[in-house]
């Protein structure tokens, strides 16, 4: 036991020095961009979209920003497919919502708990494939 500590006691510094240059170029990155363009129809537009693979601080799936600039409230049904690393889709995803007139509605489609396997995960990339909204 002494000697895991004494081991652990000198390598502790050097797990500081990589955590914090790591940290320094975290912090220096820049902004990251959108993995897909914005997708509009007509009046109600879907935006800031990313697909996330699965991380330490990330779940698995997309998100994105809906803006209605409509006078009227609109039904918004956003469709999803889940791609595997060779780009086979494996499975489609549907969220809907009403959103209020000249509103945002920032969304999150995750990735079916059926393809998340512990920590790793059979989805690589999420897609939004079809945005359809309609006056309510």
């Amino acid at each position: 036991m002494s000697e895991r500590l004494n081991r652990l006691t000198r390598i502790a510094p050097l797990l500081l020095v990589v955590f914090s240059i790591a940290g320094s170029m975290e912090a220096k990155k820049q902004p990251k961009q959108p993995t897909q363009d914005a997708i509009v129809r007509g009046c109600v537009t879907v935006d800031n979209i990313y697909s996330q693979t699965m991380g330490l601080t990330t779940a698995p799936g997309v998100s994105g920003r809906v803006r209605n600039d409509c006078n009227v409230p609109v039904d918004v049904f956003i469709k999803t497919a889940f791609f595997d690393a060779s780009g086979n889709q494996l499975d489609n995803g549907l969220e809907s919502q009403t959103v209020a007139t000249h509103v945002q509605w920032p969304f999150f489609v995750a990735v079916p708990e059926k393809f998340i396997h512990g920590f790793r995960c059979d989805v690589k990339m999420t897609r939004i494939i079809e945005v359809e909204a309609f006056a309510r």
